[in-house]
């Protein structure tokens, strides 16, 4: 049973995260260099970051919006319908 709420934990822990363009993406570059975890860079100004990752990117008050989808991670996108 441990290991069902570990893999929930190892599920939060990761982030797809989009920013609005170029500039922001760039400037996240610089801030995550600091975060000693590899991060994965995806078209559209997308990338697949861990938590560490996200309190960089806070820290450094560099905007994006955080479109993981899974049962116990609500998404800060907003919804069309």
């Amino acid at each position: 049973m441990r290991l069902f709420y570990f893999w929930e934990e190892m599920q939060l822990a990761i982030h797809v995260i989009q920013f609005s363009g170029r500039d922001e993406n760039i400037q996240a570059v610089g801030a995550l260099a600091e975060v000693p975890r590899t991060r994965l860079g995806l078209p559209e100004f997308k990338m697949v970051v861990e938590d560490d990752h996200v309190k960089a990117l806070d820290r450094a008050g560099i905007p994006y919006t955080d479109i993981t989808k899974g049962p116990r991670h609500k998404s800060t996108t907003p919804s069309l319908s």
